[in-house]
C-alpha cells in the first residue's frame, strides 16, 4: 500500500449477497475458525513447518509462533539486497526470523508486463537459497498493486505457483502470499474466486501456510472473517502504514482476530505513500497489540531507496551496509530487537526461580499524564491444576487496560486474574506464559515490588 499509489482511501460497496454465499469451494465446509492441519509435519533444516490452529500461526509442537521479518522492495528494482551481509544483518542484529520477497506482477520491469521473467526468477531463487541457508522462513510474495486485481494475472498466477511450489513445496521455510494487495473495485470474492484457483495448484505439492490478501490494500480483513476460505493453514493478510493506520484500523483487527488466522504481511512506520511523516507512537502501539495476540509482522522495506520506508539511507551500498547506514525506519526496527533481548533476558531470569508465578514488565510508557504497563505473567504448576487464579499486589493503585488469555479484575491496588477455559488444565512442572495485561497506574511500576500468589 505504498510506493505507486500514494493515496488509497477508496471506499466502495461490498455485496451483503456476497457475504451470506461465503467463499467455500464446497457448500457446508466447516469455517477457517475450525481448521487446522492434522497432517504430521516434520522439522526438517532447523525449521518447523509452520501451520494454523485455533486462529494462530502455530509451529509444529503446537505453539503460537510469531513472524518477525524484513519485506524486500521489488526484486527488479533492488535485487542488490540479495546477499550474506543482509541476510547477517537480518537474523543476528535485527533478530528476524522471516524475508518476504517481493515479486511485482505489474508496473515497469513487473513480471506479468515488460520484465525479464528469467531474471526476476533467477532473483527470486537466489533469496530462496539465502533463507533456506541461514534458516530463516521465505514468503514468496505474488505482488499486486497496480494491477489491482489478481484475476488479471490469473493464467500467469497459474503457471508461477505450479512451478514455484512444485520446486520448493516440501520445504518448511517457505510461505506462499497469492495475492499482496488487493484493492480499487476488488472485491473478496474476486479474491476467493482466484485463491480456489491457485490454492489448490499450490496444494497439490506443499502443504505449507498460504498467505491470502484482503481487499482495499489488505485491509478489509472483516470481509475474510465473514466469509472465509475452506481450506487448511490459511491466513489473511492485514497491512497497515502506522502514520496512516491508526485507532479505526486496530479496532478492525482486534474484531476478527479471534476469527481467522491474521499476518501483517506488510507494514511501515511512515504513512501509506511509503514515505513522509514517520509515527514510532502509533507504530509502538501496533506492535504492544500484535504482541498481545502473537501476530506476525513484517516490515517494508529492505532497499536504499529515497523514502521514509526503506531500512538504509539513499544511497548506501546494498553490498556492503552496516548498522551505520540505517534510516529511521531502519534504526526503529533495530530498537525493536534491544527490547526483544531485554524481555528475553528477564524471561532467562525468571526461569531459573522456583517461583509459581513470575511477573515480568514487558514494555512501558506514558499516556494522558498516566503511565501504562505491559505485564506478562508466567505460572510454573506445583500440582497438577484444573483451574488457577493469580492474585498481585501492587504497592499504588492500579487500573487495567486490557488483559489476554485470563480473566482479570483490579480493585484499588489489587488485580485478580482467573484461568480461561482453554488454559485452565495445567501438568505438574508445566509452565504458561502467555498471560498478559497492560495496566494504568500514577508512577512507573517496579516489578520486583508486585507480589503474586497463585492459588
Amino acid at each position: 500500500m505504498k510506493k505507486i499509489i500514494p493515496f488509497k482511501f477508496i471506499v466502495f460497496g461490498f455485496a451483503f449477497a456476497c457475504i451470506l454465499a461465503g467463499c467455500a469451494h464446497q457448500n457446508n465446509a466447516p469455517t477457517q475458525a475450525t481448521k487446522s492441519s492434522d497432517q504430521v509435519v516434520k522439522k526438517e533444516e532447523g525449521l518447523s513447518r509452520l501451520s494454523t490452529t485455533k486462529n494462530r500461526i502455530v509451529d509444529e509442537s503446537g505453539n503460537p509462533y510469531i513472524i518477525k521479518g524484513i519485506s524486500t522492495h521489488g526484486l527488479g528494482w533492488f535485487p542488490e539486497i540479495l546477499n550474506q551481509n543482509s541476510f547477517d544483518h537480518f537474523k543476528n542484529d535485527f533478530k528476524l526470523n522471516t524475508v518476504r520477497l517481493a515479486l511485482y506482477t505489474a508496473e515497469n520491469g513487473g513480471y506479468c508486463t515488460d520484465g525479464n521473467k528469467k531474471q526476476l526468477e533467477q532473483t527470486l531463487e537466489k533469496g530462496i537459497k539465502l533463507c533456506q541457508e541461514n534458516e530463516m522462513y521465505c514468503v514468496i510474495d505474488w505482488h499486486i498493486l497496480s494491477d489491482q486485481n489478481p484475476l488479471d494475472h490469473l493464467s500467469e498466477s497459474k503457471e508461477f505457483f505450479e512451478k514455484i511450489a512444485k520446486q520448493y513445496g516440501s520445504s518448511p521455510n517457505i510461505i506462499f502470499e497469492i495475492c499482496n494487495e488487493p484493492n480499487g473495485n476488488t472485491t473478496w470474492q474476486d479474491v476467493c474466486d482466484y485463491a480456489n484457483q491457485i490454492i489448490p495448484i499450490i496444494r497439490k505439492y506443499s502443504n505449507n501456510l498460504i498467505l491470502v490478501g484482503t481487499p482495499n490494500w489488505s485491509q478489509d480483513i472483516d470481509q475474510a472473517a465473514q466469509a472465509p476460505l475452506d481450506y487448511e493453514n490459511i491466513a489473511y493478510t492485514l497491512h497497515f502504514y502506522a502514520a496512516t493506520h491508526k485507532e479505526d484500523l486496530r479496532a478492525k483487527y482486534k474484531a476478527v482476530v479471534d476469527q481467522i488466522p491474521i499476518v501483517v504481511s506488510e507494514f511501515g512506520i511512515c504513512d501509506a505513500s511509503g514515505n513522509g511523516t514517520i509515527d514510532e507512537e502509533s507504530a509502538n502501539a501496533w506492535i504492544r497489540l500484535l504482541d498481545q495476540y502473537d501476530t506476525g509482522r513484517i516490515l517494508w522495506n529492505a532497499s536504499n531507496k529515497e523514502e521514509a520506508s526503506s531500512i538504509l539511507k539513499p544511497g548506501t551500498d546494498m553490498a556492503n551496509w552496516t548498522l551505520d547506514d540505517l534510516s529511521a525506519s531502519g534504526k526503529w526496527l533495530l530498537l525493536q530487537n534491544k527490547e526483544h533481548n531485554q524481555d528475553q533476558k528477564q524471561e532467562e531470569k525468571a526461569d531459573k526461580t522456583n517461583d509459581p508465578v513470575t511477573v515480568l514488565k514487558v514494555n512501558e510508557w506514558e499516556k494522558d499524564e498516566k503511565q501504562e504497563t505491559q505485564i506478562s505473567i508466567q505460572i510454573t504448576a506445583s500440582q497438577d491444576l484444573s483451574t488457577w487464579t493469580v492474585d498481585l499486589e501492587f504497592d499504588q493503585p492500579v487500573q487495567i487496560t486490557d488483559h489476554w488469555n485470563c480473566n482479570a479484575q483490579a480493585s484499588k491496588n489489587q488485580i485478580q486474574l482467573t484461568s480461561m477455559d482453554y488454559n485452565a488444565n495445567l501438568k505438574k512442572d508445566q509452565t504458561l506464559k502467555d498471560i498478559g495485561l497492560i495496566v494504568k497506574t500514577n508512577r512507573k511500576i517496579d516489578s520486583s515490588q508486585i507480589k503474586a500468589h497463585l492459588k
